[in-house]
């Protein structure tokens, strides 16, 4: 019989101007793994934040219980709760067991105290079914044994929540799957594990109990093989309006599908240590590239945008581009985006109409784009009216779909000849996907050469015209 491990009572958060919780209430049973499903400002991330400690505690309402004891402070829960995370805590030069071992950092030990660390710990790996050497550096280990060995130092440390937060964005499909399988094979049953990852794959692969958010509230919450695949759960969240959001993203401008083969952009140069090579790119297509390797893939980004551009060569409807810095490319209308939805810039203080303005306020008058600034404010009026969206409003006042749509919006209107884009879909919701999606064959549709680089071939194969594995 499942016990219940963890219990949240009537969590509400006191002040809406932080996002928006209403007596959430929910009970964790060990030996399970639940999943937070959610849009952005569902509560599905305030929930989170009151329990991990990150919200003061006189800003919201609520109790926890551990094993039936009660906790009327949320900082109360640290010492039962494991924050998973390879980005601050894994040190690439220590070893395995130096990592599994220390919990306050690293001190000295002696070679006889250090060995004997190193066998114990090897011992523990054996265990888990990992054939692992203890003195083996952390940063030499593959992404999947990274998160195997992270877990396994949750189950040292006696931890009984583990909260795992997007760490799945730059594993690929089979690590996902293998990890699932070794995670619930492993967890204990004094042990809950809670998921809130962008990552559908992951959510699904992993989870027995799907948590579900909306405009504040735990709505619903349902066992995996009671609902039939995740996208039947995320119609559930989004609402039956969501065929209808997605629809109304067709654009109102009415330019012809472009089946030229001309090249309007190359790169030549080294990459990944290669000899001279060449990536070439045809009008009115989308090109997805999918480097796994987080490094190589942020290298590559910068390659392709000319931020890092020694040892490269640049060329424009196959006329050389000097390039010293990315503001060359710029000029030349190839633009390069970031973190749409969460770093890519936005004015905040200023309205959204003129920050769709602002890329193309020195082009109004350029026959290559809009005719006039009454044309170019005409569109933005009709693109806007179909998203519900006052052109008056301040960026601040946005949620993240609609910045999104802000940021898109702006460089559709540019008319750029090469839009790239960095991991597009990290930092957003199911609803959020379509949206990127749509914008991005928008761009095509117009004659812009699109680049998306990404980590996974998941949710681009749709879209693309042409997939390149590196």
């Amino acid at each position: 019989m499942m016990k219940i491990l963890f219990q949240v009572k009537n969590l509400s958060l006191k002040k809406e101007s932080m996002g928006k919780l209403y007596n959430a209430s929910i009970s964790f049973f060990g030996g399970m793994i639940y999943s937070l499903a959610g849009l952005d400002y569902s509560g599905r991330d305030i929930f989170l934040k009151i329990i991990k400690g990150n919200i003061d505690d006189k800003k919201y309402e609520g109790l926890f219980f551990i094993d039936n004891k009660v906790l009327n402070s949320a900082k109360k829960l640290k010492e039962y709760i494991y924050i998973f995370s390879l980005q601050n805590k894994i040190i690439d030069d220590w070893t395995v067991a130096e990592y599994i071992s220390l919990r306050e950092g690293k001190w000295f030990l002696s070679k006889n105290n250090l060995r004997n660390m190193t066998k114990r710990i090897e011992a523990v790996l054996e265990d888990f079914g990992l054939d692992i050497s203890g003195s083996k550096k952390v940063g030499e280990l593959c992404v999947l044994t990274r998160y195997q060995i992270e877990f396994i130092r949750a189950i040292i440390l006696n931890k009984k929540i583990v909260i795992i937060e997007d760490e799945f964005t730059n594993m690929k499909y089979e690590y996902i799957e293998l990890f699932s399988k070794w995670l619930k094979t492993n967890m204990k049953e004094d042990m809950t594990i809670i998921l809130n990852t962008y990552s559908q794959i992951a959510s699904y692969k992993c989870s027995d109990i799907f948590v579900c958010f909306k405009k504040g509230c735990i709505v619903k919450v349902c066992r995996k093989d009671s609902i039939e695949g995740i996208d039947k759960l995320y119609n559930f969240i989004v609402g039956s309006t969501m065929n209808e959001k997605i629809s109304s993203l067709s654009s109102v401008y009415t330019y012809n599908r472009l089946h030229s083969n001309d090249e309007v952009y190359s790169v030549s140069g080294n990459f990944f240590g290669k000899n001279i090579e060449t990536y070439s790119f045809s009008k009115g297509k989308v090109y997805s590239f999918i480097i796994e390797d987080h490094n190589n893939r942020y290298k590559f980004f910068e390659a392709i945008s000319g931020v890092n551009n020694r040892d490269k060569k640049y060329f424009i409807e196959r006329y050389y581009q000097k390039v010293i810095r990315v503001q060359d490319l710029i000029e030349k209308k190839i633009i390069s985006v970031d973190g749409i939805g969460e770093r890519d810039f936005l004015a905040e203080n200023m309205s959204i109409e003129d920050n769709l303005l602002l890329p193309s306020l020195n082009k109004i008058s350029n026959l290559n784009y809009l005719i006039n600034q009454y044309e170019l404010k005409r569109v933005i009026f009709e693109e806007l009216k179909s998203k519900d969206i006052n052109k008056s409003d301040l960026v601040s006042a946005l949620d993240i779909n609609q910045k999104i749509c802000v940021s898109l919006e702006r460089w559709l209107i540019f008319r750029p000849k090469v839009f790239i884009i960095f991991e597009p879909f990290i930092y957003c919701d199911n609803y959020g996907l379509s949206l990127i999606k749509n914008y991005l064959k928008k761009f095509a549709k117009a004659g812009t050469t699109v680049i998306v680089i990404k980590s996974r071939l998941e949710y681009i194969e749709d879209i693309s015209d042409e997939i390149i594995s590196i």
